[in-house]
């Protein structure tokens, strides 16, 4: 119970969540806040490539700053989990994706990577507050927890598959902004 209260407190230490104001002044687009969130992430050496796939004008009805902590600690895990593959496969070049797809009101994002994946151990504590795989001082426990507490309070879903060896893949499903609905046509980001 301590936990959760914990959990509660630092998701609501961010901005206000309020999904009415989502998307007000440039707030809330998904190619923004995928591009803001990718530069503030320490990354592996080379860099992993990240993939974009969805349409440029894709808005959710999510607080902009809720969004940005889903994507920074999904991102972050995402080269956390490539620099982890490297450490057996050298060669490995590591590949992020994040694609979009509208399905009516609802937005479901991927983000995946072909990083070190999780075994089915690890799979079930992902979301569990103060579990990492990380070594002491490098890792709190805390990101998934948190990802999992913003998405849920924001009227959405999360859910992960993952295998050792083969990568991760987590699918967001968040509420879109009206406008976005009516504009979900729009043509595809792929870079």
């Amino acid at each position: 119970a301590e936990d959760c209260r914990l959990l509660t407190r630092l998701a609501e230490t961010g901005p206000a969540r309020n999904p009415e104001s989502a998307g007000a002044g440039g707030s809330g687009s998904l190619l923004e806040t995928v591009e803001n969130v990718w530069r503030q992430i320490p990354q592996a050496t080379p860099p992993a490539a990240l993939v974009k796939d969805f349409a440029a004008n894709l808005r959710l009805r999510i607080d902009a700053g809720a969004l940005e902590q889903i994507l920074f600690h999904l991102l972050a895990n995402a080269v956390d989990a490539i620099r982890d593959r490297r450490r057996t496969e050298p060669a490995h070049q590591g590949e992020i994706r994040i694609a979009a797809r509208t399905l009516g009101r609802q937005v479901r994002i991927l983000v995946a990577d072909d990083g070190c994946g999780m075994d089915p151990v690890v799979r079930k504590r992902a979301f569990q507050v103060f579990f990492t795989t990380k070594p002491a001082g490098q890792g709190a426990g805390l990101g998934l927890s948190i990802v999992q507490a913003l998405v849920r309070k924001n009227g959405g879903d999360i859910h992960v598959t993952s295998a050792s060896g083969k990568g991760t893949a987590v699918w967001i499903d968040l509420l879109l902004e009206m406008r976005a609905a009516r504009q979900a046509t729009a043509e595809a980001v792929v870079s």
